[in-house]
């Protein structure tokens, strides 16, 4: 499933009209309308069944309808929108959708698809106020291999290489370079969350330290150093750039987050879901990047990825930069 689902449903039932059902791939299910009742300060008699059994909503709440106060009543209380929101969850295999209002069954659909369950849905439910530590949050690393960067580390690492996966976190690309035969080590910080993720067929081939510098490795020791998604949580990131270079003998292959994300979704009212990430020190732009690597790599080359499309903007969640050393 992708985007959202919507289905046209416009039945009027007295003063009550359903507009719209809608399905997000977020799992979040909202019934739209309008009615005499919300103008007046009530709740319609509105039901959702799922396979036959009741689904409460997680919220009800008033909209706005100058399309209705155009076309029924100038005199209309503007505020006479309704929307019933509802979580799904997991995939609904042969499951059947059934709209009730006021008892009367008035629209009834076959639904089968996959819904991805939102995070921080525990929002819908608890009372409690939220605060800042409560959204900037962080947790283990992830396992997840981004087929984009791990095309670009296939075609950057020969068979005899060196490699070293700095701030390798669970050991997911230490894990894939190791199977392909690569002498390939990890690299990353000595923390119980770090130690308890890793995976056991990367194990050996990790080593934990205490984030001090120099890194404990000799000049040119690796033919290829990697870091995804690694430089964002360091503070004095120049440091680290410079610690790199000198253990590296030809490329350094790094990615991260796009900082011009923000301006180029401002449009739409969003920001990146990655920038909500607690940990996130530095916000990178493509000049910001290049800046920062020049004082020890001349021959640089920029790629963007993680492509997301919204309705007024399109634009690249991620940066990776291939840094040669000449020879």
């Amino acid at each position: 499933m992708s985007g959202k689902i919507s289905y046209p449903i416009t039945v009027t039932k007295e003063n009550t009209t359903v507009d719209t059902l809608t399905i997000t791939k977020g799992g979040i299910l909202s019934v739209t309308g309008w009615s005499a009742v919300v103008a007046n300060g009530g709740i319609p008699n509105l039901k959702l069944e799922v396979n036959d059994g009741q689904l409460d909503p997680v919220e009800v709440y008033g909209t706005h309808r100058q399309d209705v106060v155009d076309a029924v009543d100038a005199m209309f209380n503007p505020f006479c929108g309704f929307t019933f929101d509802y979580l799904l969850k997991g995939t609904l295999q042969n499951a059947t959708l059934s709209l009730m209002l006021d008892e009367e069954t008035i629209w009834e659909a076959p639904f089968t698809q996959k819904i991805t369950y939102p995070d921080y849905d525990h929002f819908f439910f608890d009372t409690n106020l939220k605060k800042k530590s409560d959204i900037y949050g962080y947790g283990p690393p992830h396992n997840t291999i981004n087929a984009e960067v791990l095309s670009l580390i296939d075609f950057h690492i020969k068979a005899d290489d060196r490699v070293l996966d700095f701030g390798c976190g669970t050991g997911k690309y230490v894990i894939h370079l190791k199977k392909r035969g690569i002498n390939v080590r990890g690299l990353d910080l000595d923390t119980e969350e770090i130690a308890e993720a890793i995976q056991e067929y990367a194990r050996d081939r990790i080593t934990l330290y205490d984030g001090e510098l120099p890194l404990p490795f000799p000049d040119d020791y690796f033919d290829v150093v990697i870091s995804t998604e690694v430089l964002e949580h360091i503070d004095d990131a120049s440091s680290i750039l410079k610690e790199i270079h000198r253990i590296t003998k030809r490329t350094f292959l790094m990615t991260v987050p796009d900082g011009t994300g923000v301006p180029r979704c401002h449009s739409d009212n969003v920001i990146p879901w990655h920038f909500l990430e607690e940990t996130h020190v530095n916000f990178f732009t493509q000049k910001a990047l290049t800046s920062l690597l020049s004082p020890y790599w001349e021959t640089m080359q920029i790629y963007k990825f993680g492509f997301t499309q919204l309705p007024n903007s399109f634009f690249a969640n991620n940066i990776a930069c291939i840094c040669e050393t000449p020879k």
